[in-house]
């Protein structure tokens, strides 16, 4: 491998050989085009996988394939750490952030690559994903914000408009500006690649790339137990961290309006997913939401109802 490398896909990975196959089946199958497999590297980062290495998993794409490269660490080391040690070996000039569960539809990186030569000068483009079931065969309903494709001057224009940039599989960062970024005081908010990115994200240009791209798998347990209501919140917190990164207070007013709008649809499907009333959770409702008391209260009035009578409802419902 040399520094030539155009797009280092970078893939954190942990305990599931059979996904894991499914991602790197998709991207290889566009390794037919040259131009595509010169230019581009697989990285693999295997967190200790503990029914045993993914090496065995990854060895028939590297026997094929002499731009594959697999790491295994001998003990655990958390997936921000994990997503931090796969990036820092990366030889790229552009990194793809990739889940070891999702995958890319035929074509896609054929796609990225060209897109990346004629945009050289963007620091950062975020990748449209579809939704689909847990075997990636049928997609799920849903709505896409826009299918273009669209060269950002503004980091707080992209968010305003498009999203936050939580998707791991939707993140292409440079890894110059990567690099810049201090990144310890992330470490632990399991959101550490959306952290980075919106820090130096005022520094660069941005390409949204809306044509998607990424199949997302569905039917994942991120959310059991409603641990969305405490990403939720973690995302409430960075959001209101930002301005010492040059957003400015009228982009944080904003968004806080957006989380306060979206409070009890949250909550609701939290409840849904088995969340369990928490004194403490509550009081860091109250402490973010109070200055909206039409959305705080009747989302601490669901907070409050049992997890059985929610489970009553459901059953109701169906």
């Amino acid at each position: 491998m040399t520094s030539e490398i155009l797009l280092s896909i970078c893939i954190p990975a942990y305990n599931q050989p059979n996904t894991l196959r499914e991602v790197l089946d998709s991207i290889v199958v566009d390794f037919k085009d040259p131009q595509v497999r010169d230019r581009v590297e697989i990285i693999i980062h295997d967190d200790a996988s503990p029914s045993g290495s993914l090496a065995s998993t990854v060895l028939p794409y590297q026997e094929k394939y002499k731009n594959i490269r697999f790491a295994r660490h001998e003990k655990n080391v958390s997936f921000d750490r994990n997503v931090l040690g796969v990036v820092d070996e990366a030889l790229g000039k552009f990194c793809w952030l990739m889940s070891d569960n999702d995958a890319l539809v035929e074509g896609a990186l054929q796609k990225v690559v060209s897109l990346l030569v004629t945009y050289s000068d963007i620091g950062y483009a975020y990748v449209q994903a579809r939704a689909y079931d847990g075997e990636l065969k049928n997609e799920l309903a849903g709505h896409l914000k826009s299918t273009e494709i669209a060269h950002i001057a503004s980091a707080e224009e992209f968010v305003k408009f498009y999203d936050l940039p939580g998707f791991i599989s939707s993140q292409i960062v440079r890894k110059e500006l990567w690099d810049e970024i201090k990144k310890d005081k992330y470490i632990g908010n399991y959101l550490i690649h959306l952290s980075t990115i919106l820090e130096f994200l005022p520094k660069t240009s941005i390409l949204y790339i809306g044509t998607p791209l990424v199949k997302a798998r569905g039917q994942s347990t991120w959310d059991k137990g409603g641990k969305g209501l405490m990403t939720f919140l973690l995302l409430h917190d960075i959001v209101n961290g930002l301005g010492q990164y040059g957003y400015s207070r009228s982009f944080i007013r904003d968004s806080n309006d957006g989380f306060a709008r979206d409070l009890f649809g949250v909550m609701l499907y939290a409840k849904r997913k088995g969340l369990v009333f928490s004194a403490k959770t509550a009081i860091q409702l109250c402490r973010k939401f109070y200055q909206y008391p039409t959305r705080l209260i009747p989302s601490l009035f669901v907070f409050m109802i049992p997890q059985i009578l929610i489970r009553y409802l459901i059953k109701i419902k169906n």
